[in-house]
């Protein structure tokens, strides 16, 4: 099994609003959402017609990055309040 070394983003994440984000590829092809929850952190959800299929672990491994970088302030927030 090879490595993954390239540090190349291949998922964009495009702001529909405060609590939505679209997720798409870098050929344009959008697959997902990442939806704020009612805790408040960001979960990803697949997009319509599009739970099907498969996704390679480097896709999700992008996928769990981008959701860091979504709940990273509201994981301070409840650190700072001592909640986490």
């Amino acid at each position: 099994m090879t490595e993954q070394t390239s540090t190349k983003t291949l998922i964009h994440v495009e702001k529909v609003n405060d609590n939505k984000y679209k997720m798409i590829y870098e050929n344009g092809v959008y697959f997902a959402d990442a939806i704020q929850m009612a805790d408040g952190f960001f979960v990803y959800v697949p997009a319509n017609g599009r739970g099907t299929g498969y996704m390679t672990e480097y896709a999700l491994r992008m996928i769990a990055d981008e959701l860091d970088k979504l709940n990273t302030a509201y994981i301070e927030f409840l650190k700072s309040q001592g909640m986490y």
